[in-house]
């Protein structure tokens, strides 16, 4: 019976949904070891950074997908640009790009959103391409520490496993009955997705989310019992990617862009993220208008060179863009490449200098007590550090973050 560490990605949880009413577990377990608020990266490749303690500009990960028609899985999809109202609205079309996309070149999960035919076979997937381990092969990571050290790890991270087909009750089962088997492991991983998606459906104030922050503290209480009876000690750390704010309006910047005289992907290419646009310029005067036109829409920003560097987010290319253009708190650009219409979303994560964007950082162990760093907000790539704190690792690579833990000798 020895000491293992279980760490769960909680996705989506504000760090005010840890309370006594809505979590009295997860608020008492914060209260006897550590619990602080932890600041998102910048952009929508949350788990990299806490996987491996660094940020966008270090992991090149930012958001799903990057600038690379030479090596576009969709280049094949060339030929149907002709149609530039064509997109992959459509269900069936969608599920069509993807499965011909996997066999005409072998790429794992290339997910087609609903970008414009006309665009897609501009772009790569930066993430979601590879098993986990091998998505984060070209950084330390917690995956390679352990199998330096000789730890043995259960991942139940897989997030496209997850979201949707596995909710927590699911989660909780599988991870129920690992603990009950005889096979110890030194690391449990698990991602629990169902906050994300109830926060934009309903509403991150909603009853169906607050109800789930319920069922969801129960359940690792319960893990937390069958921790006690499987293994002499062990270390609990909770951390969310990410809040979530109430969507308050809508910019339809494809309409606008469809009004200026230079075209895409004529002139210049654009990805329209949930909260951010972003462009690659073929011409002065197309980055001339579009820029124009970005100022006159009032509701967000381009980012400055020195916001870049502040947020990580300063690449030496311009795979991410030429220029990025972040939506003020609340707003959404409808349609974006990933929701076709957002009058249905009640919430929405990927602002930036925003509080509510702040999420949970929990850390507990039944073996010491733990002294946490004097800080009351911690940054997402400060859990790699943390982590492998709790774990008896032989070597701790260094990271972008700092551990939590105050004075933790290995």
């Amino acid at each position: 019976m020895r000491q293992t560490t279980v760490f769960i990605y909680l996705d989506g949880c504000r760090f005010d949904y840890i309370n006594p009413t809505d979590s009295p577990f997860l608020f008492e377990l914060g209260g006897k070891g550590i619990r602080k608020k932890v600041r998102a990266t910048a952009g929508f490749t949350q788990r990299t950074a806490m996987l491996t303690g660094t940020y966008p500009s270090t992991s090149g990960h930012f958001t799903w997908y990057l600038y690379d028609p030479l090596n576009s899985p969709f280049a094949w999809l060339r030929p149907f640009a002709f149609s530039k109202r064509l997109t992959a609205y459509n269900p069936l079309v969608k599920r069509t790009i993807r499965t011909w996309t996997r066999i005409l070149t072998g790429a794992v999960r290339p997910d087609p959103a609903y970008i414009p035919l006309d665009l897609l076979s501009y772009f790569d997937l930066s993430i979601n391409r590879s098993p986990l381990e091998q998505e984060l092969a070209h950084l330390p990571n917690v995956f390679s520490v352990c199998q330096k050290s000789g730890l043995r790890s259960l991942n139940e991270m897989d997030s496209f496993a997850t979201i949707g087909s596995r909710p927590y009750t699911r989660l909780f089962t599988l991870l129920e009955k690992s603990l009950r088997a005889n096979q110890a492991y030194d690391l449990y991983l698990a991602h629990l997705a169902d906050l994300d998606l109830l926060g934009h459906k309903y509403g991150p104030d909603s009853g169906p989310v607050k109800e789930a922050v319920n069922q969801i503290d129960n359940g690792v209480a319960h893990l937390c019992d069958l921790l006690k009876t499987r293994y002499r000690s062990h270390n609990l750390l909770v951390v969310s990617d990410h809040g979530m704010r109430q969507v308050s309006g809508s910019i339809n910047i494809t309409a606008d862009l469809a009004r200026l005289e230079s075209k895409a992907p004529e002139d210049y290419v654009y990805f329209l993220d949930s909260t951010m646009a972003r462009f690659w310029f073929r011409s002065r005067r197309a980055r001339e208008e579009v820029e124009e036109m970005l100022l006159c829409l009032g509701h967000g920003r381009t980012l400055s060179d020195e916001e870049r560097r502040r947020l990580h987010v300063d690449f030496s290319d311009n795979r991410y863009g030429d220029i990025l253009f972040w939506l003020d708190k609340g707003c959404v650009i409808s349609p974006s490449f990933f929701q076709r219409s957002t009058g249905d979303l009640k919430g929405m994560h990927g602002y930036v200098d925003d509080d509510l964007m702040l999420g949970a950082f929990i850390v507990y162990s039944t073996n010491e007590s733990l002294e946490g760093v004097d800080r009351q907000t911690l940054e997402l790539v400060d859990t790699f550090p943390t982590l492998l704190d709790l774990l008896p690792v032989a070597e701790k690579p260094p990271s972008d973050g700092t551990s939590a833990l105050e004075g933790r000798k290995a």
